[in-house]
């Protein structure tokens, strides 16, 4: 949760109080560390106690203002890792994570009892970020 991103959340314009509850949430689900939420549809929606379509619906709405980038995540095993939703207008240092021709790749490692290790490589192997 990032108190932050929810105070800079609240103060946008979107339009609609659908797409602004669903950046609110976004908002509430974001990683400062990772500077990215991932929530999927079906949690925003019981969140919101909305549709998912209404969700979906919210999410296109908030893209198409540059509110939110969706970043499409893949497993090296071309696994769907799900969404990763982006606040460009909140942290412009964050590098978006996303090609033009597909998914970001996703490598994940179990280092030993410690916990999962995650790498996210650009598809020419250059690591873009660690955790854990």
């Amino acid at each position: 949760m990032s108190a932050k991103a929810i105070n800079w959340a609240v103060k946008q314009t979107t339009g609609s109080p659908v797409a602004k509850t669903v950046l609110i949430l976004l908002a509430e689900h974001y990683s400062e560390a990772w500077g990215r939420a991932w929530p999927s549809q079906q949690t925003l929606a019981r969140e919101a106690e909305l549709s998912e379509r209404s969700v979906r619906n919210a999410i296109t709405a908030l893209a198409v203002s540059g509110l939110v980038h969706v970043e499409l995540w893949k497993y090296l095993s071309g696994t769907k890792a799900g969404n990763r939703y982006y606040l460009p207008r909140y942290r412009s240092d964050v590098k978006r994570a996303s090609f033009d021709d597909g998914p970001v790749i996703v490598e994940a490692q179990w280092a030993g009892h410690m916990g999962k290790r995650v790498i996210v490589r650009w598809e020419d192997g250059a690591v873009l970020q660690e955790s854990g």
